[in-house]
């Protein structure tokens, strides 16, 4: 249980946004052939990078510091 709950905060600490997206194309993505996929995964990264938290972590990532997302 300790590792469960770990993982759900980790879950819930990161990028709200995107995490829905995966959860969604994961769901749908099952059932198309491998082009529309990657069309669809082509939109959603286009649509997370314009996302505060894209900004975040890049800041994050640039800066050497930790993440702090949701917080928008």
């Amino acid at each position: 249980m300790d590792e469960a709950y770990k993982w759900a905060n980790r879950l819930k600490d990161g990028p709200l946004y995107a995490l829905g997206v995966t959860k969604e194309l994961l769901e749908y993505e099952a059932n198309v052939n491998l082009e529309t996929a990657l069309e669809m995964e082509a939109a959603a990264q286009a649509r997370c990078m314009e996302t505060p938290d894209f900004i975040e972590g890049y800041n994050a990532f640039t800066e050497k510091r930790p993440l702090r997302f949701n917080r928008s």
